[in-house]
């Protein structure tokens, strides 16, 4: 049977066009036009279809498949936060990155405010190698501190010790007279005084064992007074 508005062929059963809902009991002409075609042995669309009703009217869609359409599935949370995550991501490790900068800063920083001078850095190591009796060691530490630091009689002094710890008597002398002139003599270091006051003695240069032993007895340094009427033969105590 074909319909008579847009000419689509049905079977013999239905009533109404399933395309464009057309009556086929209407007109005369539709069934004289259907007995024309099927006598010119055209196909008839044998295909079976079900009723369409107002109430219940079919998609398209489903008349072409014959099935409806399955709904299309939301895509899943984990993907989602997936994509997040990647979209999140360049801005996490900007942020790690500039805190690690600002964390090395820092510690730089403050190694830098909280570290010792050079100078007092190798002052006191020279005076920790005296200790230890490594004279040698000593006098290397405590020429680079007083070339760094040299208004300080106490780096002076320290150095003269070493001196006399290798037999460089002469340099101590000279590192006791910068220490005199910076103020601060060797009434700072009665042992050093003594010392080398015993050393001069010892080779007959009195002058300067009494130069060292004078400061420390006008001081009343105990027992120096009794060392320098020792040291000198007329017992004249010339302070």
């Amino acid at each position: 049977m074909k319909c008579p508005e847009c000419g689509l062929y049905h079977p013999a059963q239905y009533e109404r066009c399933v395309s464009c809902g057309a009556s086929f009991l209407e007109g005369e002409g539709v069934s004289g036009s259907q007995s024309h075609e099927e006598s010119n042995g055209m196909p008839l669309d044998t295909m079976e279809r079900p009723k369409v009703t107002e109430e219940d009217p079919i998609e398209p869609d489903e008349l072409a498949y014959g099935q409806p359409q399955p709904p299309q599935k939301a895509p899943r949370r984990s993907k989602n936060l997936g994509v997040s995550m990647q979209s999140r991501m360049p801005t996490m490790v900007g942020a790690m990155t500039a805190v690690t900068v600002l964390l090395v800063s820092a510690g730089a920083t403050i190694f830098f405010l909280t570290k010792a001078p050079d100078e007092e850095r190798l002052f006191v190591k020279g005076k920790k190698e005296l200790s230890n009796g490594q004279y040698a060691f000593a006098v290397s530490s405590l020429e680079q501190a007083a070339a760094l630091r040299n208004k300080d009689p106490r780096v002076f002094l320290a150095l003269a010790r070493a001196y006399v710890g290798v037999d460089q008597v002469d340099k101590a002398w000279d590192s006791i007279s910068q220490a005199q002139q910076l103020g601060s003599g060797v009434v700072e270091e009665p042992q050093l005084a003594s010392d080398l006051a015993n050393y001069y003695r010892q080779r007959g240069k009195y002058e300067k064992a009494l130069d060292l032993l004078r400061p420390l007895a006008k001081n009343n340094v105990a027992g120096k007074k009794a060392e320098l009427a020792d040291l000198d033969g007329d017992g004249d105590l010339d302070l």
